[in-house]
């Protein structure tokens, strides 16, 4: 699903259904109106009036295209903060489509002169992430500079990160190529072998003077061949060990530490679920820290905030337990596990156990890129549903049911 939140401040009720007709007028069919309208009248034909609440319903209205997956929502929603914004209503503007929403929005914007991102609960939400968030976790620094960002997008390649995380089991340190491309991972593909020997950025290079005949460790290893080239010129060739005139240019690779600590840390994983995240919303934060908490992933999302903690590994009781800790610090709805491994069974019973709490807590076990990608894009679009499914239901359900802990719970949590 494709959900787009906005918000417009209104002056007084009445100037919603002029926003809805507004709207309409783009070639956009008004259901419910045309439904309490149908109904008033029938009920009208046998001399029945419709009930109150529902006859004078215009909270909420949905304008749906005639031919299209599309449709603009809005809710009329009091204002709280009236004496300082200055409106006393605001209007909740959502824009979904199954497959894309762009022209929908557009269409929207045409007729709304004043539009704000984001509902305006989401809104009032991010203004208090934004305050509580304002300390760099540890992959900061890594993860928000766009050509680092860049290098470790492509650990995305599921091929490309296995053969890297085998070699790195294998061949620790600086070993020469020819015996490095016979390791596992590289014997039968040699793809993969040009792939990874071919970029720069993953192998940290130098050039070495060994020899082929007694097979002396390369030494005086030089970041430069040339600079190698021309002190074997100089000694002929001749090894001082053998006597044997053998000495040539060996090619030494070590992974670059950028994508050793990419690997080995899971930075991968937090980036990955980071840019899935962010095909949904860009209320997102990314390797922040919240006390002693390090906070991976986080989102705003169809009026809910999500915490993504991830791990390139199998997730233990400690994991569960730390997870818990900063969702319970940051209050958020729901608390996601993301791993690549299989969840052991004493996990699973912890999660469980947690399921009467006030927030939801699950976890993603997969290991190919876009099966994580598609799992965590998942679990935002299941709250896209539910989120509209309250938008759309009439005042007495919201206030029981907009969210676990209810209304009180939701309110005082808008205050930053």
């Amino acid at each position: 699903m494709d959900l787009r939140s906005f918000h417009t401040p209104l002056e007084a009720p009445e100037h919603f259904r002029h926003l809805a007709t507004a709207i309409a007028e783009a070639g956009l069919a008004p259901v419910f109106g045309q439904a309490r309208q149908s109904v008033t009248e029938k009920l009208r034909m046998v001399g029945l009036t419709a009930p109150a609440a529902f006859a004078g319903s215009g909270e909420v209205e949905v304008l749906a295209q005639a031919e299209g997956d599309g449709a603009v929502m809005l809710r009329l929603v009091p204002n709280a903060q009236s004496d300082s914004d200055g409106s006393a209503f605001v209007a909740d503007i959502r824009v979904l489509s199954t497959t894309a929403a762009a022209q929908l929005e557009d269409l929207v914007r045409q007729k709304v002169l004043t539009l704000s991102a984001h509902s305006w609960s989401e809104a009032r939400l991010i203004d208090r992430m934004r305050v509580n968030l304002n300390e760099d976790g540890a992959d900061a620094s890594l993860l928000n500079d766009p050509e680092r960002r860049q290098r470790i997008r492509e650990l995305y390649d599921d091929r490309l990160r296995s053969a890297l995380a085998r070699l790195l089991g294998a061949a620790r340190g600086e070993r020469a190529r020819e015996p490095m491309e016979w390791l596992r991972p590289f014997a039968d593909d040699a793809e993969t072998r040009q792939a990874l020997f071919g970029n720069p950025a993953i192998f940290a290079q130098r050039y070495a003077i060994a020899c082929r005949s007694c097979e002396t460790q390369p030494h005086l290893a030089f970041p430069d061949r040339g600079r190698a080239e021309s002190i074997v010129d100089e000694v002929g060739r001749t090894c001082v060990n053998c006597g044997e005139n053998a000495l040539e240019i060996a090619e030494l690779y070590r992974v670059s530490d950028e994508y050793v600590k990419a690997i080995q840390q899971g930075t991968w994983l937090r980036s990955l679920v980071a840019d899935a995240v962010a095909g949904r919303t860009d209320a997102t934060w990314t390797s922040r820290k919240l006390g002693r908490s390090e906070l991976d992933v986080v989102a705003i999302y169809a009026d809910e905030v999500f915490f993504f903690a991830c791990k390139d590994g199998s997730i233990g009781p400690a994991d569960v337990y730390a997870a818990v800790r900063a969702a319970e610090q940051l209050d958020v709805d729901e608390a996601i596990l993301v791993t690549t491994t299989d969840v052991p069974r004493r996990t699973q019973e912890i999660l469980a156990s947690l399921g009467a709490g006030p927030r939801i807590y699950r976890i993603i076990s997969e290991q190919s890129s876009q099966a994580i990608r598609d799992a965590v894009q998942r679990v935002l679009d299941e709250s896209a549903w539910k989120y509209l499914d309250r938008s759309l239901a009439d005042e007495g359900t919201i206030v029981t049911t907009t969210t676990r802990g209810g209304a009180a719970h939701r309110l005082a949590r808008l205050n930053v």
